[in-house]
């Protein structure tokens, strides 16, 4: 069917990732793709399960596509990323305000800097000192939800980190000057830390102009002097 035919020429094996176009998004539904700039991490949730029941639905139909050892038929989940640029103004990135925390806005600017690849931890293996019993906890917006109570031993706070077999992906970040929409090009703004994921570290050279859709988010930096910034 021309779904499922679509859906297998906009997945990218390498990544697992299905792309989801924004201008695509506001044509078909506007309240979804309302929806979507005010809470992206719930709706890229929803996206992820809703496009891996599908494909489980309509395995046999994938599997006549792609060869059997191919990555895609690996037992991975497949993963939605959002593309394009917000063209509406629902959310007009003017100044960094706390409106705009936790919601998908659009940056356009220079990259000034380009860090160097680092390990980016996204799921932790905990295991229980007493009675071995191990478990998988995923990261949320930089934060792991630790477990604090045993099932099997029935005590507290029993579990340690494993870092040998946790999950991690690589991330780099970008300084990007930021150019405000409306005014020329010469006018320089802001600057913006771009967290870049894995799969687009090697896209990026200093100099470059470049349009960057994401979620706008405020983190802690550790400094040598034990303060928090």
């Amino acid at each position: 069917t021309y779904p499922n035919k679509y859906i297998s020429k906009k997945i990218n094996k390498d990544w697992n990732i299905l792309e989801i176009n924004l201008s695509f998004l506001a044509r078909f539904d506007p309240v979804l793709y309302f929806n979507t700039i005010q809470s992206p991490g719930v709706m890229v949730t929803l996206f992820d399960i809703v496009i891996n029941r599908y494909y489980l639905k309509n395995k046999i139909f994938f599997f006549d596509i792609f060869n059997k050892n191919d990555y895609f038929f690996e037992d991975k989940p497949i993963k939605v990323q959002l593309t394009g640029r917000i063209e509406s103004n629902l959310n007009a990135f003017v100044n960094p305000e706390p409106r705009f925390l936790n919601k998908l806005q659009t940056v356009e600017g220079f990259v000034i800097q380009v860090g160097t690849s680092v390990p980016d931890l996204i799921g932790a293996f905990f295991k229980c000192e007493i009675c071995c019993f191990e478990t998988y906890s995923f990261i949320e917006n930089g934060i792991i939800s630790e477990p604090t109570y045993c099932f099997r031993c029935k005590n507290f706070n029993s579990f340690r980190i494993l870092y040998d077999r946790c999950q991690f992906n690589d991330k780099k970040f970008i300084k990007v000057k930021e150019i405000k929409s409306g005014l020329k090009k010469s006018v320089l703004n802001q600057t913006i830390n771009l967290l870049i994921p894995d799969q687009l570290l090697e896209d990026f050279n200093l100099g470059e102009e470049i349009v960057a859709t994401g979620i706008y988010r405020l983190t802690q930096i550790y400094h040598k002097n034990n303060k928090y910034q």
